[in-house]
């Protein structure tokens, strides 16, 4: 399956999405035999020509980060499956 980027899903300002998200993450993860996911990413990014940009939830704001991270880590961890942010 193909995932939105970290950044349009917290987009959205929807901690309902941001869990969903999460939860659809996660329960891959567990169909495939997986116990750790390394993600999700948060980070202050400031080049705009980073390569991985795309995938950090926060942006340039880290309480912004702070509170959009938590509902996607239990929505990753209600599968049984460790979030590695």
């Amino acid at each position: 399956m193909q995932w939105p980027s970290g950044m349009s899903v917290a987009s959205a300002w929807s901690m309902e999405n941001m869990e969903a998200f999460g939860d659809a993450m996660g329960g891959e993860f567990a169909e495939k035999g997986c116990d750790m996911q390394f993600g999700p990413a948060v980070n202050i990014h400031r080049v705009p020509t980073g390569g991985r940009n795309f995938e950090y939830l926060s942006g340039e704001e880290p309480s912004f980060g702070y509170h959009m991270v938590q509902p996607v880590v239990r929505g990753i961890q209600s599968h049984n499956v460790m979030a590695n942010v």
